[in-house]
Protein backbone atom coordinates (compact mmCIF):
# COMPACT_ATOMS: atom_id res chain seq x y z
CA UNK A 1 0.00 0.00 0.00
CA UNK A 2 1.55 2.96 -1.02
CA UNK A 3 1.92 5.66 2.17
CA UNK A 4 -0.05 8.85 2.63
CA UNK A 5 1.53 12.00 1.60
CA UNK A 6 -1.56 14.48 1.80
CA UNK A 7 -3.58 15.66 -0.76
CA UNK A 8 -2.19 16.77 -4.18
CA UNK A 9 -3.92 19.74 -4.87
CA UNK A 10 -4.60 23.24 -3.60
CA UNK A 11 -7.67 23.62 -1.60
CA UNK A 12 -9.30 26.97 -1.75
CA UNK A 13 -11.63 27.49 1.02
CA UNK A 14 -14.77 29.64 0.52
CA UNK A 15 -16.20 29.83 4.16
CA UNK A 16 -14.37 27.99 6.70
CA UNK A 17 -17.62 26.68 9.03
CA UNK A 18 -18.64 23.32 9.15
CA UNK A 19 -21.30 22.99 5.94
CA UNK A 20 -24.85 22.77 6.43
CA UNK A 21 -26.16 18.52 5.90
CA UNK A 22 -29.01 17.07 5.54
CA UNK A 23 -27.93 13.35 5.58
CA UNK A 24 -24.65 14.24 7.54
CA UNK A 25 -26.30 11.50 10.56
CA UNK A 26 -26.02 9.03 7.49
CA UNK A 27 -22.62 9.42 6.27
CA UNK A 28 -21.41 9.54 10.47
CA UNK A 29 -23.58 6.18 10.56
CA UNK A 30 -21.66 4.50 7.59
CA UNK A 31 -18.22 5.67 7.94
CA UNK A 32 -18.51 4.14 11.43
CA UNK A 33 -20.25 1.00 10.59
CA UNK A 34 -17.81 0.29 7.25
CA UNK A 35 -15.18 1.42 9.48
CA UNK A 36 -14.36 -1.89 10.35
CA UNK A 37 -13.81 -3.60 7.18
CA UNK A 38 -11.58 -0.77 5.97
CA UNK A 39 -7.66 -1.18 7.18
CA UNK A 40 -6.59 1.55 9.21
CA UNK A 41 -10.18 3.66 8.59
CA UNK A 42 -8.75 4.14 5.07
CA UNK A 43 -11.71 5.63 2.90
CA UNK A 44 -13.77 7.95 2.04
CA UNK A 45 -17.65 8.56 1.35
CA UNK A 46 -19.44 11.67 -0.70
CA UNK A 47 -22.89 12.44 -1.86
CA UNK A 48 -23.69 14.73 -4.25
CA UNK A 49 -25.67 18.28 -3.50
CA UNK A 50 -27.11 20.66 -5.52
CA UNK A 51 -23.65 22.90 -5.32
CA UNK A 52 -21.23 19.62 -6.01
CA UNK A 53 -20.69 17.05 -3.07
CA UNK A 54 -20.09 16.14 0.28
CA UNK A 55 -17.13 14.23 0.81
CA UNK A 56 -15.08 13.21 4.20
CA UNK A 57 -12.33 15.44 4.99
CA UNK A 58 -8.39 13.91 4.19
CA UNK A 59 -7.19 11.76 6.98
CA UNK A 60 -10.61 11.10 8.70
CA UNK A 61 -11.33 8.77 11.33
CA UNK A 62 -13.92 7.53 9.69
CA UNK A 63 -14.20 5.54 13.44
CA UNK A 64 -15.32 8.76 15.24
CA UNK A 65 -16.12 10.50 12.28
CA UNK A 66 -18.04 14.10 13.21
CA UNK A 67 -19.69 16.93 11.05
CA UNK A 68 -16.75 18.72 11.15
CA UNK A 69 -14.97 15.92 9.22
CA UNK A 70 -17.19 16.84 6.04
CA UNK A 71 -16.38 19.27 3.70
CA UNK A 72 -18.56 20.89 0.62
CA UNK A 73 -16.50 20.58 -3.05
CA UNK A 74 -18.12 23.22 -5.00
CA UNK A 75 -15.69 23.52 -8.05
CA UNK A 76 -12.71 21.24 -9.06
CA UNK A 77 -9.97 22.53 -11.59
CA UNK A 78 -8.45 19.13 -12.88
CA UNK A 79 -6.03 21.36 -14.97
CA UNK A 80 -4.78 23.52 -12.69
CA UNK A 81 -5.28 20.45 -9.71
CA UNK A 82 -7.48 22.88 -7.48
CA UNK A 83 -10.45 22.43 -5.28
CA UNK A 84 -12.94 24.97 -3.59
CA UNK A 85 -14.48 23.46 -0.66
CA UNK A 86 -16.85 24.88 2.18
CA UNK A 87 -15.53 24.04 5.23
CA UNK A 88 -12.88 23.39 8.14
CA UNK A 89 -10.81 20.62 6.77
CA UNK A 90 -9.13 19.36 3.13
CA UNK A 91 -11.26 17.30 1.35
CA UNK A 92 -10.09 13.86 1.19
CA UNK A 93 -7.32 13.02 -1.21
CA UNK A 94 -9.72 11.19 -3.68
CA UNK A 95 -11.54 14.11 -4.44
CA UNK A 96 -11.01 14.07 -8.19
CA UNK A 97 -12.06 10.65 -8.17
CA UNK A 98 -15.21 11.36 -6.56
CA UNK A 99 -15.82 14.73 -9.13
CA UNK A 100 -15.02 12.11 -12.41
CA UNK A 101 -17.75 9.97 -11.18
CA UNK A 102 -20.26 12.34 -10.39
CA UNK A 103 -19.56 14.33 -14.14
CA UNK A 104 -19.98 10.20 -15.91
CA UNK A 105 -22.86 9.04 -13.79
CA UNK A 106 -25.37 11.69 -13.16
CA UNK A 107 -27.81 9.21 -11.79
CA UNK A 108 -24.98 8.52 -8.61
CA UNK A 109 -25.71 10.32 -5.57
CA UNK A 110 -23.38 8.57 -3.51
CA UNK A 111 -19.95 7.14 -3.21
CA UNK A 112 -18.16 4.57 -0.57
CA UNK A 113 -14.39 4.62 -1.60
CA UNK A 114 -12.28 1.39 1.08
CA UNK A 115 -9.39 0.18 1.23
CA UNK A 116 -10.72 -3.10 2.40
CA UNK A 117 -11.28 -6.33 0.40
CA UNK A 118 -14.43 -7.34 -1.87
CA UNK A 119 -14.47 -10.47 -3.37
CA UNK A 120 -16.51 -11.56 -6.38
CA UNK A 121 -16.81 -11.00 -9.98
CA UNK A 122 -16.10 -7.38 -10.15
CA UNK A 123 -14.42 -5.33 -12.88
CA UNK A 124 -10.85 -4.29 -11.86
CA UNK A 125 -8.56 -1.69 -13.39
CA UNK A 126 -5.43 -2.72 -15.08
CA UNK A 127 -3.38 -1.20 -13.37
CA UNK A 128 -1.86 0.53 -10.15
CA UNK A 129 -2.03 4.13 -10.53
CA UNK A 130 -0.86 6.66 -6.74
CA UNK A 131 -3.62 7.41 -4.64
CA UNK A 132 -5.31 11.44 -5.29
CA UNK A 133 -3.75 11.21 -9.26
CA UNK A 134 -5.44 12.39 -12.59
CA UNK A 135 -3.98 8.99 -13.09
CA UNK A 136 -6.30 7.08 -11.08
CA UNK A 137 -9.08 9.03 -11.71
CA UNK A 138 -8.49 8.44 -15.47
CA UNK A 139 -8.25 4.08 -14.91
CA UNK A 140 -11.45 4.23 -13.14
CA UNK A 141 -12.78 6.00 -15.34
CA UNK A 142 -11.96 3.53 -18.16
CA UNK A 143 -14.09 0.45 -16.63
CA UNK A 144 -16.95 2.55 -15.11
CA UNK A 145 -19.47 2.69 -17.54
CA UNK A 146 -22.57 1.16 -15.57
CA UNK A 147 -20.66 -0.44 -13.07
CA UNK A 148 -21.60 0.40 -9.29
CA UNK A 149 -18.80 -1.49 -7.81
CA UNK A 150 -15.59 -2.12 -9.19
CA UNK A 151 -12.02 -2.84 -7.34
CA UNK A 152 -9.10 -0.67 -8.08
CA UNK A 153 -6.28 -2.28 -8.37
CA UNK A 154 -4.05 -2.54 -5.09
CA UNK A 155 -5.80 0.14 -3.82
CA UNK A 156 -9.35 -0.75 -3.05
CA UNK A 157 -12.80 -0.50 -4.08
CA UNK A 158 -15.25 2.26 -5.72
CA UNK A 159 -19.17 1.73 -4.81
CA UNK A 160 -21.79 4.16 -6.56
CA UNK A 161 -25.31 4.09 -5.55
CA UNK A 162 -28.58 6.29 -6.10
CA UNK A 163 -28.59 6.84 -2.36
CA UNK A 164 -25.70 6.25 0.23
CA UNK A 165 -27.60 2.66 1.44
CA UNK A 166 -27.64 1.86 -2.30
CA UNK A 167 -23.85 2.72 -1.75
CA UNK A 168 -22.88 0.57 1.04
CA UNK A 169 -21.77 -2.91 -0.32
CA UNK A 170 -22.33 -5.91 1.48
CA UNK A 171 -19.42 -7.51 3.37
Amino acid sequence: MEEYVGTKFKTIFLQREIPVIDNSNKIISIAKRLSKYFPNNAGNISIRTKQGFIITATGSDLTNLKADDLVEVTNVNIKHKEIVVNGTKEPSSESFLHNAVYQARPEINAIIHGHGTIKGNIPTTRHFQPYGSIELMKEVLNILENNNIIIIKDHGFLSLGKTIEDATPDF
